[in-house]
Parts: structure tokens; C-alpha cells; sequence
């Protein structure tokens, strides 16, 4: 006190307002771990274009490995390719026979190493011009059980 007034001085009560030591430790996790999760979808999502980006090279070199087959469907046929992209690999292309349109790709597959799966499923649209395209792309990275979903929309004519 001074002169009778009550003298106060500002102290900074960081531990009150950031939870001390402990608040910025889990805030640093936090940021450590969607910084992780990030990295993870873009590899899980890069990994998914890999195979919804038929590769004509990639094709060419399964079938002469014999690694395609056919299953003919009722309303779609389905070229089942084993180690497409990596070894181990499944992949399966649905096409309509009748407009010879890809419908969708179904792969089963993974990042670095065979337990890391990685799972994806893309749909395809067509255009009012008769281009097909993704219009979306479900990918599953299951080690860290991480759902990608990509959605392809608003195409406009020019």
C-alpha cells in the first residue's frame, strides 16, 4: 500500500491462461499430430491418383505378366489387375460394356510397406460433352484410420 491506496502490479499468469508448461505440451502434440495426419492424407491421396489415373504403360505390362483377368457382370465388366502399381496389389476396373465407360475402381493396396493398407474406392461420372471423369474418390488409410474423400463437381462447358 501506498498512502493508503492498494497498489496493483500486472503479473503475467501464463500458466492460468495457457495451462502452464502441461498446456503447451498438449498443444505442441496437437500440432505434432494433425501436422502427421496431414502428411498422411496427402500420401494416402497421392497414393489414390496413382491408380484412378489409368496408365496405359501400366496396363500393357500387366497383361503381358498375365496378371489381368475378366469377370464379365450383369451390367459391368470388371478387369481384376494383381500388381499394378506395387506388388501385392488388387485393383478392379468396372466398365460399362456397352458404352465402354469406366463406372469405378476398387483397390486394395498400401504406403510403404503391406500392413500399412490403404484402401480406395473412385467413382466415375460422365460430362454433358460424353467425358468421363473421377467424381470422387474414397480413400481409406487404415493404420491410422483416415478417411480421404476427394469430390470432383462443378465442370462447366466452355
Amino acid at each position: 500500500m501506498v498512502n493508503g491506496q492498494p497498489q496493483k502490479t500486472e503479473v503475467s499468469n501464463e500458466k492460468a491462461q495457457h495451462g502452464g508448461r502441461e498446456g503447451r505440451l498438449r498443444k505442441r502434440i496437437i500440432e505434432k499430430k494433425t501436422e502427421e495426419y496431414q502428411q498422411y492424407g496427402q500420401q494416402i491421396s497421392s497414393l489414390a491418383k496413382q491408380y484412378t489415373e489409368p496408365d496405359p504403360d501400366r496396363l500393357m505390362q500387366a497383361k503381358q505378366a498375365g496378371n489381368i483377368s475378366l469377370q464379365p457382370g450383369d451390367a459391368t465388366v470388371a478387369l481384376i489387375i494383381r500388381n499394378y502399381v506395387k506388388p501385392g496389389d488388387s485393383v478392379t476396373f468396372a466398365l460399362n460394356p456397352q458404352s465402354r465407360q469406366l463406372q469405378n475402381i476398387r483397390v486394395q493396396s498400401y504406403l510403404n510397406d503391406p500392413s500399412d493398407a490403404v484402401t480406395i474406392s473412385a467413382e466415375f461420372a460422365r460430362l454433358p460433352d460424353g467425358t468421363n471423369h473421377v467424381a470422387s474418390t474414397l480413400t481409406n488409410g487404415i493404420r491410422k484410420q483416415l478417411t480421404v474423400n476427394d469430390v470432383n463437381s462443378n465442370y462447366q462447358i466452355r
